[in-house]
């Protein structure tokens, strides 16, 4: 049987022809992107914001959904809530689950877990609860920040180093715009941006390299 094609072989797209329209769209998405950032910054996460870390036991399955209503109902914000394993939470399998909240306004750490266990009932055990303050937070998002910036630098260094210091230009150019894209999304959607977000970004540049090394030419 011959093969399905979806496109024949005749086919011709002038690419190059539309290059107009697709600077003119690919600069409108980068001008979103800083007005974004610059009015609206990021929805950062409690790793960035400070905030409590909580880790609860139960002596049965815990239902993430149940206790994610329990503690929406504590008007909190945006709860994060997780299971965790390893030791006595893999008896019952996923019977422990890690519950991150920021305090409320004018409330401290402690209080802010008080009123979760108080919420959760007997039923729940605490295990470990840890309060993360503003300024070590804020340090971990500007250390994450520079940790970016300086990989997108370095490739562009290896890249002039190894080919020729014009692709040097072109690499940090086309690699700092893909990420800055990228962490523009986070920031125009709203989407949390936690240190996950942070090592999607140095993972994105990472593989970028790839694609710079490869477009640039052979290897001398």
């Amino acid at each position: 049987m011959p093969l399905i094609r979806f496109l024949p072989d005749n086919t011709k797209i002038n690419f190059v022809g539309a290059r107009y329209y697709a600077f003119a769209l690919d600069g409108l998405l980068v001008l979103i992107t800083i007005a974004s950032i610059a009015i609206f910054g990021f929805n950062l996460g409690i790793d960035f914001t400070g905030g409590v870390l909580l880790q609860v036991k139960s002596q049965q399955t815990i239902d993430v959904a149940q206790v994610r209503g329990q503690i929406d109902s504590l008007n909190f914000g945006d709860a994060e809530i997780q299971y965790i394993g390893g030791g006595a939470c893999d008896t019952p399998a996923h019977s422990c689950v890690l519950i991150r909240v920021k305090p409320k306004k004018g409330q401290s750490g402690e209080e802010a877990a008080s009123e979760i266990r108080a919420k959760l009932g007997p039923s729940y055990t605490s295990r470990k609860s840890q309060v993360i303050g503003p300024k070590v937070s804020q340090e971990l998002f500007h250390a994450g920040v520079m940790a970016t910036l300086l990989a997108v630098l370095m490739i562009a260094v290896y890249v002039a180093v190894r080919f020729e210091w014009q692709y040097g230009i072109g690499a940090v150019v086309a690699t700092g715009h893909d990420v800055l894209v990228t962490a523009g999304v986070f920031s125009v959607v709203h989407w949390g941006f936690t240190p996950t977000s942070i090592a999607g970004l140095l993972t994105l540049a990472g593989h970028l390299i790839n694609d710079t090394a490869g477009g640039v030419g052979p290897i001398p």
